[in-house]
């Protein structure tokens, strides 16, 4: 019986370390490989746009040159440059529409996309003034 212990622990163990060493991951997750997703580009509302609606839908644009891999974005939007209040994470889609603004305010947004390959890029800081209404 002792033997069969002794086995079946050797057969745990040996497993244990084939699986959880595996050479192609290495610690603290997967290693950057491909291209990075392109920088943020063609925003909507254009960059310095006045009159604005205050029920505004944030559109930009990016690709990630790799087949299948697919982007998240994270939004930062605030009156002060560069923007400073994170309003989404995670976000799939290229589009996000934020709590109603105030009028007659500059807002400044910002989006940083990355990829399931850990690469991160940072858009560039744009911004648009809402109108009266």
């Amino acid at each position: 019986m002792k033997a069969y212990l002794l086995w079946f622990s050797l057969i745990i163990f040996t497993l244990a370390i084939i699986c959880c060493n595996n050479p192609t991951t290495p610690p603290g997750g997967p290693s950057a490989t491909g291209n990075p997703p392109t920088v943020p580009y063609n925003p909507n509302p254009h960059d310095s746009t006045n009159g604005v609606s205050r029920n505004v839908f944030l559109v930009w644009h990016t690709e990630d040159p790799d087949t299948g891999d697919s982007t998240l974005c994270d939004i930062y939007m605030s009156k002060t440059s560069p923007p400073n209040i994170q309003i989404a994470s995670n976000v799939r889609i290229l589009g996000y529409q934020p709590d109603r603004l105030d009028s007659l305010t500059t807002y400044y947004w910002e989006v940083f996309v990355r990829d399931l390959h850990g690469h991160t890029v940072t858009g560039p800081v744009w911004r648009f003034t809402t109108g009266n209404f």
